[in-house]
């Protein structure tokens, strides 16, 4: 194995997961590090929307935000950003937002309810932070791409399954040795924020810039840029060694 660096890739990958009535035990949640998949509209859980931080979902698989579960008690705080803290937080209009401070972090409890190839679990607040204690957290459906609260945890939009990000990676990474220049195989999934949806850079990318200006990148202006500045920015992974093809938009 080696390492490399890749500069600003952007390109879309998609897994379809669904859900079945079977028997099964309940499963305790480890803390870690995850993607968080929507059952009802099969879409992974990231940040976008209000702010450009707000709990929002994309069917983008590349655009998927890891999150960090941490144990608090029998609850979790669910870490967005691993160099801020920053954290998932309900607020007093029943919104859900990323990049929330550390001291204001809400704690979930993760309550299976069902399996596919997996539990499948309702996620829901665990606290008083804007009176959202008992609620699910829910994405809206429709052509809506917002996450936000809801009171029905029966509701498929209201399940969630945790999908380990070190297995997940290796699945992608086991399944490159089939990968020829004929048939290549699309590994942008293994690239932290590589749609640059995020606001704050610095939990996934290495910025050096001359007056450190690097600033945009939303879920509707996918990019990063710094004017008037001579800058770098990348990202270290760990991959086979091959021939590797990486593209992206510049201007």
């Amino acid at each position: 194995m080696r390492k490399i660096k890749l500069l600003l890739a952007a390109v879309a990958a998609m897994v379809g997961l669904g859900t079945s009535a079977q028997s099964w035990t309940a499963s305790a949640v480890a803390s870690g590090t995850y993607l968080l998949y929507n059952v009802g509209t099969e879409a992974y859980f990231t940040k976008g929307n209000g702010w450009g931080s707000q709990a929002s979902i994309t069917t983008d698989r590349s655009g998927a935000m890891s999150v960090g579960l941490y144990s608090v008690s029998d609850k979790h705080v669910i870490i967005t950003d691993y160099t801020t803290k920053y954290g998932l937080e309900y607020l007093t209009d029943g919104t859900v937002y990323t990049d929330q401070s550390r001291n204001k972090n809400s704690t979930w409890t993760f309550t299976q309810v069902d399996t596919d190839n997996g539990p499948i679990y309702n996620i829901i607040s665990a606290d008083n932070h804007g009176g959202g204690s008992g609620t699910y957290l829910t994405a809206e459906g429709g052509s809506s791409t917002i996450v936000g609260s809801g009171t029905d945890g029966t509701a498929d939009n209201a399940k969630w399954k945790l999908l380990s990000l070190a297995t997940d990676n290796t699945a992608l990474i086991t399944s490159m040795a089939d990968a020829t220049e004929e048939n290549p195989l699309d590994v942008t999934a293994l690239i932290e924020d590589a749609t640059f949806d995020s606001y704050v850079k610095s939990a996934w990318w290495t910025v050096s810039s001359s007056n450190h200006n690097l600033a945009g990148g939303d879920a509707s202006n996918r990019c990063a840029e710094s004017w008037c500045a001579s800058f770098t920015i990348s990202q270290t992974i760990t991959v086979p060694n091959g021939y590797y093809r990486c593209t992206w938009y510049s201007h």
